[in-house]
């Protein structure tokens, strides 16, 4: 394997990943405070 090709891949993946959870992690807490605004 080509590590020089292989270690840009990974780290968009890498980062892609880490963005869904961030993502994902900020909706879970927006819909909660909404709920306990009320």
């Amino acid at each position: 394997m080509n590590t020089v090709s292989f270690l840009p891949k990974f780290l968009a993946l890498k980062l892609k990943i880490s963005a869904e959870f961030t993502a994902l992690f900020m909706a879970i807490i927006i819909e909660y405070y909404k709920n306990n605004w009320r």
